[in-house]
């Protein structure tokens, strides 16, 4: 038996709801990580993952608590847990999927390794078509 199209809407609408309040405790839990790094000594050196050369600056692979305290826009000081779950789910609801998300997690989750093979062989980025 199918479920009703009032049924279907309703079980849509809760799994909406139920991501942004996924996605806000996601935020806020990205936000304590921050701080936790912040809170250490300000000569300590952090080694950033990526850099996204804001004005075409050359790359950065490495900062330091001071700096990131002093400059980063997201999280310098001053900047409230409330204040950054504001910001950051505003903004981040007007971005794109980023376009390597997928195969990127499949890959970091296992700290650089590829997914086992296959019977065949082979390995395989899987992409979770009707989750997206």
């Amino acid at each position: 038996m199918r479920p009703s199209s009032a049924t279907t809407a309703v079980h849509a609408r809760w799994r909406h709801g139920a991501l942004r309040l996924s996605r806000r405790r996601c935020t806020a839990s990205f936000y304590r990580s921050h701080r936790r790094i912040l809170d250490l000594p300000p000569p300590t050196r952090i080694f950033v993952c990526h850099d996204y050369q804001p004005g075409g600056r050359q790359p950065e692979w490495e900062t330091s608590v001071a700096v990131q305290r002093a400059q980063n826009i997201h999280v310098h000081d001053g900047v409230g847990e409330a204040e950054f779950v504001t910001m950051r789910s505003a903004r981040d609801a007007t971005l794109p999927l980023p376009a390597l998300l997928i195969p990127s997690v499949q890959v970091n989750m296992r700290a650089g390794a590829l997914p086992p093979a296959e019977a065949n062989g082979v390995h395989y980025l899987k992409v979770p078509i009707n989750l997206l």
